[in-house]
């Protein structure tokens, strides 16, 4: 390698293969085809920069690589004779498992990798990685783990066309934010949980490891909830039973034929069947309809005087400001509302954090003179900007707060300008970091309209959090909060039978990912109700797993299909093949944009790389497809996902990505064209959610949707014309519970499930108020009457205990219950000073413990209760002081009185022989007792000190020094 010449350079470039070829000068070669459009270019410094050159006067980003030497380049051919040398006196043998080579990008053979000359090949020739995703893909593989340092193939890997068509997984085993055990574990246990075996015993715990299993038979208990089943022939109302109701009490013969698909002459026998059938699908239209939930806003409560603002905030804007008097603006209203302010270039955020200890960072993605957004590869500037900024301030471990504010990023009234896809997608991250870093992440803040700066009024009172929102639409001196409704059931929908009403029956019906499981599901319903022609686009088109079979079953539904391999973040590709159906006579008049990629991976791991493979087939996808396409069209359906409404943990970039695609459909209708938005839950049968997947969000409350009801559901909202719809299967009693568990949210309220601690304003405008509730978090059950009148039976049995007793039956209580909800035996297993945390509670456990300790004590404790009090021993203590409080008064009174008759029946007891120090300690401390009793109500007296001084001097007196306080206090000798 010394004898190598300098000067050499590799740049990441973001273009095809056959674009980077056209660009290639004398001195410069394509050293790797990592993917679709990551090409690595290497080579002499000057040729590689000329090709540099021409990339970016194209529009596309590169990437300089920190490398010693060009590699596979002509400037490696000095050292391969000398490496041939050394490879000769290599011994070679056959690997043992299929190994696919990255210089042909196929399945190698043995007698290849036992070559020399294939070795020295693999320092010159181009790396064809991109090449060996696809080799692996079509062996069936479905799980591939990087084995590395930090996870650089995983996020390359993932961009591949066919991952998402073969439901594949890409697994890091470490990465720059985890231990390397850790990391390592974790990605044993994923590979675990999707089904492989994993050789648990090598990693040398054998022992630890194997069990030997009981010798009796398992007791098997069933703890599935069994569904009342319906009333037989009900059939919950939708507005379609309308139109046969009233033909019926009109007796409109006609009408009702019509309604039920039969002729007007059509006999009994075929009327009853006919009933039925109906009957059934007005069931799943119910079923469909009860899926709908919309986005609204609400008015917040205008604090009546000035918010203060204490501490440093650090304002940062990404790149030099082109709205200047905007961050004035911003910096001003804090400086009136008594903060101090710096403003801080990203590049010197980290030194300042380290100095200043700020009160809050303050980013505005709406203002930097960064490109609004990397088009290409669908990343929004601004969220990157926020993404670094969240590493970087957690990399510091300072105690602060990252709020972002944005401009036109939603549209929260009428009026508003159109919402900015690019700037939405900068919300959806917000909203997962909020749930992963719920003490790091502060907010999210909008402006709107040509004069933010006079919409600053309520910043102040927004970023010191008097109204526990954290997603902020402010709007002349209104401050509006975020929230999810029930969305209100189509009243209007046009009839099935009327194709002519249906935008799917004329012309082609464009379906992205139409070979996938959406896709197809979507296809066989449109087949089912009078598409004329289907047309599938996917990356592997006719190749695509078991089209034949999905093209023979939309066939036998009267559909003419059209399955294409097409790229719909290629507007030429697109637009060849929009040009070609519209010469046959079948134009594209309605889109359904299903594709897209998901991958899970926490924020505090995600970079851009990362980010763009996951955004790109949503974002670019949709963006093409509304340029190329999108004048002409009756419908344009895009599947986006309730990650990007609500967020999920693990989703930074795929929430992104989808409410860049809500924003899209909003500002497609603003501009008075066609557009739905169906957030979508996950889909059962096959849908982007795996099995380990579904399994957890059901786990929350989330359960996968029925694909019948889906597409009814997808019919339903295309029909009525709709907007923006949250479509899912929402068990709201227990996710909002998690949702809470880590940090208050008040987004679910309207839905009347969410018990909070606060007051405020109901769903339907009412003032509510919250039970009182102490520092600790807890409170009542409502009522505030003292005494054990209602009181559950724990607690009635809890009142009569001593002061001792009840501390330890209550810890022993927690623990019981801890040790039920993590499913163990009993609560012998629970050490009361150990965290919750090492016991394996997660937040579903916590929710659980909560909710069994409300049961018992009737008491309303808060969503953070385990949280804030880390122990069993801890809880214990907080939830014993809110007893007392809860019994005091007459029943605490009634229970002293009960523990004075003890001790008196205990006094009398006691031997007059016995010793006579330990009778001076009793008289001392009843006397001292009786003392602060006495004096409760009074401010403190010298008397009552020197009583408790006395008190203090009992435990370590001796006799001769306790007889000598008796004589001094009493008189007795």
């Amino acid at each position: 390698m010394g004898s190598l010449p300098s000067g050499g350079r590799m740049v990441a470039v973001e273009a095809t293969e056959e674009e980077v070829s056209g660009w290639l000068v004398d001195g410069a070669v394509i050293a790797a085809v990592n993917g679709p459009v990551a090409v690595v270019v290497s080579g002499v410094e000057d040729a590689v920069e000329a090709v540099v050159e021409r990339a970016r006067g194209e529009g596309r980003r590169t990437t300089r690589l920190r490398v010693s030497h060009a590699f596979h380049s002509p400037l490696m051919e000095p050292m391969l004779a000398e490496f041939a040398q050394v490879l000769a006196k290599v011994e070679f043998r056959a690997p043992s498992i299929p190994v696919v080579s990255n210089v042909t990008g196929e399945v190698a053979s043995a007698g290849e990798l036992c070559s020399p000359e294939y070795w020295v090949r693999h320092v010159r020739e181009a790396v064809r990685f991109g090449d060996g995703v696809g080799a692996v893909l079509a062996q069936g593989v479905t799980t591939v783990v990087e084995l590395g340092p930090e996870p650089v193939l995983t996020a390359m890997g993932a961009s591949h066309p066919g991952v998402v068509e073969n439901g594949a997984v890409f697994l890091p085993t470490l990465g720059r934010r985890t231990g390397d055990v850790n990391g390592f574990l974790t990605a044993l246990a994923r590979v675990h949980a999707r089904g492989h075996q994993v050789d648990w015993t090598s990693l040398g715990r054998a022992d630890d490891l194997a069990r030997e299993l009981p010798t009796y038979a398992f007791q098997h208990q069933r703890y599935w909830l069994d569904a009342p089943a319906p009333e037989p022939g009900v059939v919950e109302h939708v507005p379609e039973q309308a139109v046969l109701l009233n033909a019926v009490a009109q007796q409109d013969a006609d009408g009702l034929a019509h309604t039920l698909g039969l002729a007007p002459d059509a006999p009994l026998t075929a009327v009853l069947p006919a009933l039925q059938t109906w009957s059934r699908e007005q069931a799943r239209l119910a079923a469909a309809d009860a899926l709908r939930y919309r986005v609204s806003w609400t008015e917040l409560p205008s604090p009546a005087d000035a918010v203060p603002l204490d501490g440093t905030w650090l304002v940062t804007v990404p790149g030099e400001p082109v709205d200047p008097d905007l961050v004035i603006a911003v910096e001003k209203a804090l400086v009136d509302a008594g903060a101090r302010v710096e403003r801080c270039e990203p590049a010197e955020l980290r030194a300042r954090l380290a100095a200043v200890a700020p009160r809050g960072v303050l980013c505005l993605p709406a203002v930097g003179a960064q490109r609004d957004h990397d088009r290409e590869r669908g990343i929004a500037t601004g969220a990157l900007a926020v993404l670094d900024l969240l590493h970087t301030v957690q990399d510091a471990g300072v105690d602060t707060r990252v709020w972002a504010l944005t401009r036109d990023a939603v549209c929260a009234q009428a009026g508003d300008a159109a919402p900015d896809p690019w700037q939405a997608q900068v919300w959806g991250l917000g909203r997962v970091a909020a749930l992963e870093h719920p003490t790091l992440w502060g907010g999210l803040i909008d402006v709107s309209g040509t004069s933010p700066a006079a919409q600053l009024t309520g910043l102040a009172a927004a970023l010191a959090d008097t109204t526990g929102d954290d997603q902020i639409a402010l709007r002349g001196e209104l401050l509006l909060g975020r929230r999810l409704i029930r969305g209100t059931v189509p009243t209007s929908v046009p009839e099935p039978e009327t194709g002519s009403t249906a935008p799917w029956t004329d012309g082609s019906v464009l379906i992205t990912g139409g070979t996938g499981a959406l896709g197809a599901q979507t296809a066989r319903w449109l087949a089912r109700n009078g598409a004329r022609t289907l047309v599938l686009t996917s990356r592997q088109g006719p190749a695509a797993p078991a089209v034949a079979a999905l093209r023979t079953e939309l066939e036998e539904r009267g559909a003419e299909v059209v399955v294409e391999s097409c790229d719909v973040t290629d507007a030429v590709a697109l637009a060849t093949l929009r040009d070609r159906l519209a010469d046959a006579g079948t134009p594209v008049r309605t889109v359904v944009h299903t594709a897209g990629v998901a991958s899970e991976l926490p924020l505090a791991e995600l970079d851009e790389d990362g980010y763009a493979a996951v955004v790109r087939a949503k974002v670019v996808g949709a963006q093409v497809l509304d340029e190329v396409l999108g004048d002409e069209l009756a419908a344009f359906v895009v599947y986006s996902s309730i990650a990007g409404v609500w967020g999920s943990a693990r989703a930074g970039a795929y929430a992104a990505g989808n409410a860049h695609l809500d924003a899209l459909i909003e500002r497609r209708r603003a501009q008075g064209r066609s557009g739905t938005a169906l957030a979508w839950g996950p889909w059962g049968g096959g849908g982007m959610a795996d099995e380990r997947l579904t399994r957890e969000m059901q786990a929350r409350g989330v359960s996968a949707l029925d694909p019948e009801e889906a597409v009814a559901a997808f019919g339903r909202a295309v029909r009525a014309d709709d907007s923006t719809v949250v479509l899912a299967d929402i068990d709201w009693s227990r996710l909002a519970d998690i949702f809470t568990v880590n940090r208050p949210s008040p987004l679910f309220d309207p839905l009347g499930t969410v018990e909070t601690e606060r007051g405020g304003v109901g769903a339907d405008g009412t003032a509510t108020a919250a039970g009182t509730a102490g520092a600790d978090g807890v409170s009542g059950p409502g009522d505030s009457d003292a005494g054990t009148a209602g009181a559950t039976p724990f607690v009635a049995r809890w009142t009569a205990l001593s002061g001792g007793e009840r501390r330890r039956v209550l810890v022993e209580t927690v623990c019981a219950q801890a040790a039920a909800e993590l499913g163990h035996a009993s609560g012998g297993t629970i050490e009361p000073e150990r965290p919750f945390q090492e016991l394996g509670f997660d937040s579903l456990a916590a929710v659980g413990l909560r909710q069994r300790l409300e049961k018992l004590t009737g008491l309303k404790l808060p969503a953070t209760l385990v949280f804030d009090h880390p122990t069993p021993a801890a809880l214990a203590q907080v939830v014993a002081s809110a007893l007392a409080e809860r019994v005091g008064g007459a029943s605490g009174a009634s229970a002293v009185l009960g523990e004075l008759d003890r001790l008196e029946a205990a006094l009398a007891a006691l031997d007059a022989g016995s010793d006579p120090a330990a009778r001076g300690r009793i008289t001392l401390r009843l006397s001292n007792l009786l003392t602060r009793f006495q004096n409760a109500d009074d401010e403190p007296t010298a008397a009552s000190g020197a009583a408790e001084t006395a008190a203090e001097q009992l435990d370590s007196a001796t006799d001769d020094q306790l007889f000598d306080l008796i004589e001094k206090e009493f008189g007795i000798s």
